[in-house]
């Protein structure tokens, strides 16, 4: 018995490591890229962080995390720079189909009443708003319509337009 119950322990130990190794990657994910866009709207988009010109998907029901570049500072022996010492705007630029909405300061929107864009080439409208949610600034982009799962059954939720099924 003495040797079931010493293999139970190691068992026992192996599961809070294994546990606490995914607990502190999650929350180094959050951490080392403090920013991210949700996609609520039903349609797909693209967006770009500050002057790129690289447009990266943003694919309708998903998440994207990303940080801003910190820019290199001057100095003899080099200086070490954080997040808070960031000085330029956190701006951001989503594309959806020919329309542009840009965001000039991701951190100075934070809690916002939330921005109504109209997106001529689906005769609709989206709505922006930034959010600050544990240590992420999130940026979230819905149609119209919001709707909130307060059950704990999972649903699907879709509109019909243009003759095809968009799902939210």
């Amino acid at each position: 018995t003495h040797l079931v119950e010493e293999k139970v322990k190691d068992d026992l130990s192996k599961r809070r490591l294994s546990r606490s190794m995914a607990a502190h990657a999650a929350r180094s994910l959050i951490t080392t890229l403090p920013y991210a866009i949700e996609n609520h709207s039903g349609i797909n988009a693209m967006y770009s962080i500050y002057d790129d010109p690289t447009q990266y998907p943003l694919r309708k029901s998903s998440t994207q995390f990303f940080q801003f570049e910190l820019f290199p500072e001057r100095g003899t022996g080099g200086v070490r720079k954080y997040g808070q010492d960031v000085k330029h705007k956190k701006s951001l630029t989503i594309y959806i189909g020919k329309t542009e909405i840009s965001i000039d300061d991701m951190d100075s929107e934070v809690q916002k009443p939330r921005s109504a864009h109209y997106i001529s080439d689906y005769k609709t409208h989206v709505f922006t708003s930034v959010v600050k949610r544990g240590n992420s600034t999130v940026l979230h982009l819905s149609s119209h319509v919001e709707m909130y799962n307060s059950s704990s059954l999972p649903f699907r939720i879709a509109v019909l337009g243009d003759d095809k099924v968009h799902d939210l």
